[in-house]
């Protein structure tokens, strides 16, 4: 131990950074100095949660190293309003959950001056998670809670009234107004972003947080009613969505990293149809944009519009688990090759090219048997034998690893839930056109990422 301390600051921090966090948290309990020394290690990420259970703990570590907390990981539980609609005479007792509900909602002090930059200054990379009760499964929540709570589309002038009337939608609203205040911050994660408008997202305090952000990533909540109906059946959860650009992405002037994450269930994208939204930014939104990550989303119009604009900045484009679909408009199918066509034709610098999806299935089969298959990661093995067609299929993406099965799904009419295009992604394979699209592109990437490390 006399030796370690003999070290160098800076070689010893050097092998801090090869160290796990366990390893150097053992580390700092054996003695005082290198404790004082890891201290900004130790302490440069900080976990708080809106409970008052915990205020008294957090504000002691707070007022001794909060000076060195860089990144902050902020959790908002929620809680429905525990209110039965019962008259005054006979729910005294739902009345004094109603009010404990609402205590508990409550954003504590603590956490407040945490968000809004009171304590802990210098943090400048935020992680914001809502986190709801039952992941808002309850009669208590809005409208009987799940999908329903956003039912409706909300004007300004409503989601005031909403605010004021349920406790746990002003809580939020106090949450991302108190966020909003915040200075220095350039990295900005959005997690479980409730599909529910804030009266913060309409004011220039959120507008001028916003447009100092560097690297943003929002991911949406979405969910299902327990009998099928997904959120993209409801008109409210459509409605935000289309906002997203004016609460969200239009503001983002100064962001060169964005990563938009859909809910896995309920991907977005396509002409505006029965439980569809198109890609909901701007093709003239983030002008300083280098790099682009989108999740569980259709290729659509609006997309390949959006990378097309930036296509002489923009650096790296990862899609996961996208997928195209036939359905977009029964006047015009909207395929892969088209939407890799329009990159490539924009002469783009792009030096990185991702695109990985967890599954294209070929048989009807194939799609469901993951779901029953004791050993997920196993491959598929059919109980009967396949058309000579899928056979051939199979044999060429063993034979060749280049190859791929491009994904396109669609949405059941009734429920919206995703259901892959067995019959298009073998259609699609056969034809080729959208792997030969995409192996042009890859020879612009590739040389346009041969180009820079060249330079």
């Amino acid at each position: 131990m006399s030796l370690l301390l003999d070290l160098p600051a800076e070689l010893l921090l050097r092998v801090t950074e090869y160290s796990t966090f366990d390893s150097y948290k053992s580390l700092s309990l054996t003695n005082s100095r290198l404790h004082k020394f890891l201290e900004p290690v130790l302490f440069a990420c900080l976990k708080v949660i809106n409970r008052k259970e915990d205020e008294d703990v957090l504000k002691a570590v707070i007022e001794k190293y909060g000076r060195h907390v860089a990144k902050l990981n902020f959790d908002l539980h929620l809680l429905p309003d525990m209110d039965d609609g019962n008259s005054l005479n006979e729910s005294e007792g739902s009345l004094g959950n109603q009010d404990n509900s609402s205590q508990l909602n409550c954003l504590t002090l603590l956490a407040k001056e945490v968000l809004g930059g009171q304590l802990c200054h210098n943090v400048s990379d935020i992680k914001f998670t809502v986190i709801a009760a039952d992941n808002f499964d309850g009669t208590y929540w809005d409208e009987g809670g799940t999908i329903y709570m956003h039912a409706e589309p909300e004007m300004a002038d409503d989601v005031f009234e909403e605010e004021q009337n349920a406790s746990w939608r002003g809580t939020m609203n106090e949450a991302y107004q108190a966020l909003a205040t915040r200075e220095g911050v350039k990295t900005l994660r959005l997690c479980e972003v409730v599909p529910r408008e804030c009266s913060t997202f309409y004011t220039q305090t959120w507008r001028a947080f916003l447009h100092n952000i560097k690297d943003f990533n929002i991911k949406l909540w979405g969910g299902d009613n327990g009998a099928g109906w997904h959120s993209n059946t409801q008109p409210g959860y459509d409605d935000f969505i289309l906002k997203m650009d004016q609460f969200f992405f239009g503001h983002l002037d100064s962001a060169e990293r964005v990563t938009f994450i859909a809910d896995d269930q309920n991907p977005i994208g396509m002409e505006p149809n029965f439980h569809h939204s198109p890609t909901p930014i701007r093709h003239d939104a983030m002008p300083k944009l280098k790099h682009l990550v989108m999740e569980n989303f259709f290729i659509d119009p609006a997309l390949a519009n959006l990378i097309k604009s930036h296509s002489q900045q923009l650096e790296s484009l990862t899609l996961k688990n996208c997928f195209g679909s036939p359905d977009i408009s029964t006047a015009h199918p909207y395929t892969w090759a088209e939407f890799l066509r329009t990159i490539q034709d924009t002469k783009p610098i792009l030096q990185s090219l991702t695109i990985t999806n967890v599954r294209a299935p070929l048989t009807r089969e194939e799609e469901f048997w993951r779901a029953y298959a004791e050993d997920e990661a196993a491959p598929f093995q059919p109980r009967e034998e396949e058309a000579t067609e899928i056979l051939r299929i199979r044999e060429r993406l063993r034979n060749d690893p280049k190859l791929r099965v491009w994904p396109y799904v669609y949405l059941d009419d009734k429920y919206g839930m995703v259901f892959h295009d067995e019959d298009e992604n073998v259609t699609a394979f056969e034809a080729g056109a959208d792997q030969r699209e995409y192996e042009v592109l890859m020879r612009v990437v590739n040389a346009n990422r041969k180009t820079r490390e060249r330079v």
